[in-house]
This record gives C-alpha cells, sequence and structure tokens, in this order.
C-alpha cells in the first residue's frame, strides 16, 4: 500500500535517504573475457543542530558530519564490497560545562569515529552465486519465513542495518533448498537521529575502561522442500551472548539493581543463550478452483539464563511458543485477507547492550521480527509477546481507477499494563498463567488483559488519464482494560487518524502531491493531537521542493511560548529541495524543525527525537 511508503518518508524524513542509491557501474577491465565491474559512491550528511527545545542541552548547537563510502567489484560469479563510515562532530557539549542531566549521557554520544574502528571497515563481504550454490564470506543478510526465529535485515526506514559477519551458505539440490549461517552480529555503530554510539564509553570520562555492550554469536540453518506447490521448511537459530569484559558487579550480579535494571523487564537480555526453532509451510494456490493461498508458521523459543542472574528464568517461564497464519482469497474483483498471531512469552531478541544508555540502539537492532498483524508503521503496539487475535481486510477494485479498502482487527494482549514484571509463558488451559516478579520470585494472579480493537477504510482513486490520483484511509484504535477498570477508567490507549497522499499534474513536467497524517491520541491519563502536513513541487526525478508543517500538544513535547509555540501546542516548519544532476551527482537539502516521534516499521522501532537545524546531503557515484 503506497501510504506505507508515504508514512515512513514523513516520519524519517532526509535520513531515511542515507541508504545510497545504486551506484553506476564501470567496466574497468576485461579479465578471462569477462568485464570487471565497479560501482563506487560515496554519501555525506553534514548537519548543524540549533536548540530542540527539548529541555535537554547536550543535543542543541552542535555540528556533525556522517560519510559513507561503498565499494563493490563484480566478475563473472562473484561480488565483493567493503563500507566505510565515519561520523565527525563540532562544538559538542563538554563533560566539564554539562548540566547533570547530561553527564551520564555524554560518554555515549558525538564521538568522532570510524564506527567500527580506524581503516576497519563497517560492512565488507565476498560472495560467490551460481544456480545451485551461493556463498557469502563476510557480511550478509537473512530471514527464515516470516521472522519469528530469525530475521537480521536493513530496514532504510529506520537508518538500521544489521548483519552477520561470517559465512552464509545457501544450496538448492531439487526439491531441497539448505540455508546456513554463523557469525557475529554487526550493527551499525551509530544512532544517525540522536548521535548515540554503540561503543564502549570512554574510559577517560568514565573512570577507567567499561564494557556496556558486546555482539552476539548467531548460528542458523533452515531446510524447505518444494511438494508440488506447497514450500515446506524447518529452521532453527541460536543466539549466545557475551559478557566478558563487563563491570565486575556481574560476579553475584543482581539484575535488579544494577544499572541495567531494565534487563529485568526483558527476559531475552537477560539470558545468556537464547535457542529458537520453528516451521512453516506456504502454498501460493490451494488449487485451481480454490485460489486460496495459505501460510503458516509457528516457532519455539528457550531462553537459558546467566548463572548469576537474581531468580533466574527456568522451566516453562524460560519458554514461549508463537503460531502465526496468512490466508488470502482473489475472486474478480474482490481480495480478501486474514491473518492471525498467537504469541506467548515470546520476546524479540535484540542487541545485548545496557539499556540505560543504549535505548537508540535496543529496540531497533532485532534479531527476529514476528508477524504483528498491524499497520507496517504502528507505533501503538505496546506489547508484541503475549497476545492472540488477528485482522482481516477486504480489498474491492470497483472500477479501473476507483478502489476501496477496509480492515478490521481484535486483540487480546497480557503484556501492555504496567506493574509488575509480566512474565507471559504457555501452561494449562489458554495457555496463559500468571504474573512473576523476579526481584521477590512471588507469584500471583494472572496479569490483566487488554482488549484492543483497531479499523481502518480507505479509497484510492485517479482520473483516466492519471494526471491526478487520490490515496486516503482513515481509522481508529481502541486499547481497553478488560478487568479492574471503574467507570470511565478502561481507556489504556485509545486514536483516531487520517492520512492521504493527492497528486495532480501541473503540466508535462511538473506535479504537485499533497501528503497528510493528523491523529488523535489518549494514552493513560492524557490526550493530545499530532500530526503533519507535506506540500512538494516535482519536476519528474530532476527536481523537487517541498515545505511542511507539524504539530503536537503532547504535553511532554510542548515548551510553552518557545518558538512556535502557543501554551498547548508545538508547531515544527521546514522546508527543502532536491536535485538530480545526470546519473552522478543527487543533492538534497533541509532547513527547519521536525518533531520528536517512535518511527515503526513491521515492529522494529526506533525513537527520534526533535530536530530543528539545516542539513545537506550529497550523493555522488564515480
Amino acid at each position: 500500500m503506497k501510504i506505507g511508503r508515504v508514512l515512513a518518508a514523513l516520519g524519517v524524513g532526509i535520513l531515511a535517504s542515507m541508504a545510497p542509491a545504486p551506484a553506476r557501474a564501470a567496466d574497468v577491465a576485461t579479465i578471462d573475457g569477462a568485464p570487471l565491474r565497479l560501482d563506487i559512491t560515496e554519501t555525506s550528511l553534514l548537519s548543524w543542530h540549533w536548540d530542540n527545545r527539548n529541555y535537554l542541552t547536550y543535543d542543541d548547537n552542535y555540528g556533525e558530519w556522517l560519510n559513507h563510502f561503498n565499494v563493490s567489484l563484480a566478475w563473472k560469479q562473484w561480488q565483493a564490497g567493503v563500507r566505510f563510515d565515519t561520523a565527525t562532530y563540532a562544538h559538542t557539549e563538554s563533560m566539564a560545562g554539562a548540566p547533570p542531566q547530561d553527564r551520564s549521557i555524554l560518554p555515549y554520544h558525538f564521538r568522532d569515529q570510524y564506527t567500527v574502528a580506524p581503516g576497519v571497515p563497517s560492512k565488507m563481504y565476498l560472495t560467490y552465486v551460481s544456480p545451485d550454490l551461493e556463498v557469502t564470506i563476510g557480511d550478509s543478510y537473512v530471514a527464515f519465513g516470516r521472522g519469528l526465529v530469525l530475521s537480521i535485515r536493513k530496514v532504510d526506514e529506520l537508518a538500521v542495518d544489521t548483519s552477520v559477519q561470517g559465512v552464509k551458505v545457501v544450496g538448492r539440490l531439487a526439491p531441497f533448498t539448505l540455508t546456513g549461517v554463523a557469525g557475529l552480529s554487526n550493527p551499525v555503530r551509530i544512532d544517525y537521529a540522536s548521535g548515540g554510539t554503540l561503543r564502549d564509553p570512554d574510559p577517560n570520562v568514565v573512570g577507567g575502561p567499561r564494557v556496556e555492550w558486546t555482539r552476539d554469536a548467531i548460528v542458523g540453518a533452515r531446510a524447505e522442500a518444494k511438494i508440488g506447490t506447497a514450500t515446506v521448511g524447518v529452521h532453527g537459530a541460536d543466539v549466545i551472548r557475551d559478557r566478558s569484559g563487563w563491570p565486575s558487579p556481574f560476579n553475584g550480579y543482581n539484575w535488579n539493581t544494577y544499572p541495567g535494571g531494565p534487563y529485568a523487564d526483558t527476559p531475552t537480555l537477560k539470558a545468556k543463550q537464547i535457542q529458537s526453532v520453528g516451521g512453516s509451510i506456504a502454498i501460493p494456490r490451494l488449487s485451481d478452483k480454490i485460489p486460496l493461498n495459505i501460510y503458516a508458521e509457528w516457532a519455539l523459543q528457550n531462553r537459558v539464563s546467566w548463572e548469576d542472574v537474581a531468580a533466574p528464568e527456568s522451566g516453562a517461564r524460560a519458554r514461549g511458543v508463537a503460531a502465526y497464519g496468512a490466508l488470502s482469497y482473489t475472486a474478480g474483483s474482490v481480495s480478501m485477507t486474514l491473518e492471525g498471531k498467537h504469541y506467548r512469552g515470546f520476546y524479540p531478541v535484540g542487541a545485548n547492550a545496557n539499556t540505560n544508555y543504549y535505548s537508540d540502539f535496543t529496540k531497533a537492532v532485532t534479531y527476529n521480527a514476528p508477524p504483528t498483524v498491524e499497520l507496517i508503521t504502528q507505533d501503538s503496539l505496546f506489547d508484541d509477546s503475549c497476545t492472540t487475535g488477528g485482522r482481516g481486510r477486504v480489498d474491492v477494485q470497483a472500477t479501473k481507477d476507483y478502489a476501496m479498502y477496509a480492515s478490521a482487527a481484535y486483540f487480546a494482549n497480557w503484556g501492555e499494563q504496567p506493574g509488575l514484571s509480566t512474565v507471559c509463558y504457555q501452561g494449562g488451559g489458554f495457555g496463559l498463567t500468571h504474573v512473576y516478579d523476579p526481584a521477590t520470585d512471588v507469584q500471583t494472579a494472572k496479569p490483566e488483559r487488554n482488549d484492543i480493537v483497531d479499523g481502518y477504510v480507505g479509497v484510492q482513486m485517479s482520473t483516466p488519464d492519471r494526471d491526478a490520483t487520490l490515496l486516503a484511509t482513515a481509522g481508529a484504535r481502541r486499547d481497553t482494560k478488560a478487568q479492574g477498570a471503574g467507570p470511565g477508567e478502561g481507556d489504556f490507549y485509545r486514536e483516531d487518524f487520517l492520512m492521504f497522499d493527492a497528486m495532480k499534474m501541473l503540466n508535462a513536467d511538473w506535479s504537485i502531491e499533497l501528503q497528510g497524517w493528523h491523529r488523535k491520541r489518549y494514552e493513560l491519563d492524557h490526550g493530545w493531537f499530532e500530526g503533519e502536513d507535506y506540500l512538494t513541487f516535482k519536476r519528474g526525478s530532476q527536481q523537487a521542493y517541498f515545505i511542511g508543517h507539524e504539530y503536537s500538544s503532547d504535553p511532554a513535547k510542548v515548551k510553552p511560548y518557545a518558538f512556535l509555540a502557543t501554551a498547548t501546542m508545538q508547531h515544527y516548519l521546514n522546508a527543502g529541495a532536491q536535485f538530480q544532476f545526470g546519473e552522478a551527482w543527487q543533492v538534497r537539502l533541509f532547513v527547519g524543525q521536525q518533531r520528536p516521534a517512535l518511527k515503526c516499521v513491521a515492529g522494529a522501532c526506533r525513537f527520534f527525537p526533535a530536530f530543528e537545524g539545516a542539513r545537506a546531503e550529497v550523493v555522488y557515484r564515480y
């Protein structure tokens, strides 16, 4: 659905463009009768940050230069590539002059660096590809099925690029396909939105060497077989943590009092090993008479706790189960889709890092991606580890130029409400037992349930000659407490929203486009409005000029009577342009403000702080 791409562009802005476009290929030599093809792309992002009015000072009035240099070679069945990433900062806040609230954050931000080590590539690979065999040494991406067990990928919209650095092998011998991968996690080390660095802090600043994050060893394998039109697969993965060199409190470590205490609410971060197995079946068409597409996947997760963790998980508490299914059916102009999920104690597996200091990374860097059964940009999914529900959608192509769609969903969720650390695991009855508090090892009643109802309707239309188009979606979400709520106390979260994308050709070269997303939101004890509109003038792919307006009345984001603010509403204005000069040069310019927001893509999320300043991005393809 196009609106998903629109929202990603609106929300992430210029940052999403940091992934370079495919470079021009140049034949630099002929070896053994085959051309040697060279691609080189360099992307530089220059920014100056003004005061973004968020009551902090460490992220104000500084400059940054982020540079990405990519080189790739291709010859016959061989491909090779390296990428160097560097970050340079200017006029950043010093520890000596920083207010107390900034001093714990600064050691983890704004450090001039190669993102790995001086002279060491961020990514590097050598690949051999043939019809029956693929071998990659170095960095590779991998996904088994829909991602319940293993999904390590690049998400440009969030500036996330995590790979496995090691060996990946794919072998094909009809009707079988075998995939194996082994190596170390290799996430991008810089959060381009906040300046955070996934790197141990400067020992001169924090009083000596300190290890606060480590790479994880990852091993996975999948075997699949083609049986008629169906594909059946089984797979497994093992994530092995390393904490050697971490602070001394790890000897007799109490996960609930050490600064890494948030780990107590993240079972996969308390574990030294996360083992997962699963399987899938895909039937693209049940039969010629029944054009039903079927997909199903299941997975089991087992977490092995560190020996010195307070109240370590064991038995049923250490296990999770997940099941996902999808059906789709098309009859003439009508298409129907039904998706469902059932997750019990099945937790996301992410970077092995102290969440107090690396929160910029711990939600975005993940090694699995259980389907959310939500809109791809859903940012109000507060828990996806203890839930059961499904979503249906109907699309109707009424005419060649007019289509309608509607979707409705219901989910029961036991992991959203704050309080005791909710450990939801497979047990008797419907697979839900009790709340477990690891600090006291106390077991109490079942977690309280939330009922979530979500739906939207939309239209897509165009003129016969396609010189004008409209895509509009309106929807609502209600997340209510099912138990223990008095009159008027049952609302946990609610939202009404409108998204649209309208385009009109002005002449043979120029077009105008208006995109918007407007939301009325309420969470726990307060409500607010937020949204954005962007107006863009385009001349094909050569030029684009835009102006934008964003706003929020969230009390946490409003600095009363500051620039562009009233007592209850904060406004953000911006403008920019993009130019394409032949095939070699691309330039993007941005000036103004953007509101802070949590951005999500298919369950992976990253917080983008408020921005006020100017950016210039230059992409050059040699």
